[in-house]
């Protein structure tokens, strides 16, 4: 076996050791499809090291995009790369920070509803008032709302639409990866897991990769991400999950539908997906269909 950074070495010799760490540490090495960050990580002869391209910096706080407003709540597309909340420090970029920024000359607070990963851009709800937020936690989990995505993945699913429903269980150790659980696993592990259903729906194929519509009727930790990949079809940008290198994650949240908790309304949002998804999908369709039967068993 040879480490891991005198692969690297080898391989990029214009390259110093603090560069080299750099990747490291930055994600951007795997290693047979898994992401390694330690230098010092022994490499069996014949295993595929792969070096990603650089990941773009965080965006802005105030690129955040205010796609819908009143004075009870507010929906934003949030960019791939900000985190939905760093901390409630105005000064730190997130989300949370963006709307902060946003609503500071009414002298509002904004109340993060739920979460989008780091990596997946699309809609971000916020409340104004406690009451609100209350009121919209209670909607996200009796699950009466919907939510799709869209998501280019490697590989061609062997349908046109389907579902993955499973448990899912989160290490308890870096880097905190996600998976079902497994029926052979240990039942102590089952106490642990979460019932996990995504639904979905083939929009395009194109030369080893498609785009899906996926609805998710629980809001599970990294739940799009594993059911893909297990389905053997990780989505392009996902290392962590067995995807492809590409700029970015291509997973989006396009749209949101739900009932507004004070007027009764339905609210309605639908966010298009930055141009990285076309270039990595040129046949992706445009618009977008609307909308998603399907339900989980």
């Amino acid at each position: 076996m040879a480490r891991l950074l005198d692969i690297l070495a080898t391989r990029h010799p214009g390259a110093s050791k603090r560069t080299l760490r750099q990747m490291l540490a930055h994600e951007r090495v795997t290693v047979d499809g898994r992401t390694v960050i330690r230098a010092d990580t022994e490499v069996p002869e014949g295993a595929h090291v792969a070096l990603g391209s650089k990941v773009a910096a965080p965006p802005a706080a105030d690129a955040v995009k205010v796609v819908y407003e009143d004075r009870h709540l507010l929906v934003i597309n949030k960019p791939a790369g900000l985190l939905s909340v760093a901390s409630r420090e105005p000064g730190r970029t997130s989300a949370w920070a963006s709307v902060h920024k946003y609503l500071a000359r009414s002298d509002e607070e904004p109340l993060l509803v739920h979460r989008l990963d780091k990596a997946a851009s699309g809609l971000l709800v916020f409340a104004k008032t406690e009451v609100v937020q209350e009121s919209l936690h209670e909607t996200f989990a009796r699950r009466d709302l919907e939510r799709v995505y869209l998501a280019v993945v490697e590989g061609q699913p062997r349908t046109d639409s389907g579902a993955v429903t499973s448990r899912l269980l989160e290490s308890d150790r870096r880097p905190y990866k996600v998976r079902s659980l497994h029926a052979g696993d240990p039942p102590e592990l089952g106490k642990r897991a979460e019932r996990a259903c995504t639904h979905w729906r083939v929009i395009g194929r194109d030369e080893g990769r498609a785009a899906l519509l996926v609805r998710i009727e629980t809001g599970k930790k990294h739940q799009i991400r594993v059911h893909l990949s297990e389905l053997g079809c990780p989505i392009v940008g996902d290392r962590v999950y067995g995807g492809p290198s590409f700029q970015r994650l291509l997973l989006h949240a396009a749209l949101l539908r739900f009932q507004h908790p004070v007027t009764g309304a339905q609210v309605l949002t639908i966010s298009g997906p930055d141009p990285a998804f076309r270039r990595a999908f040129p046949r992706l369709p445009d618009p977008l269909p609307s909308g998603f039967d399907a339900g989980c068993p």
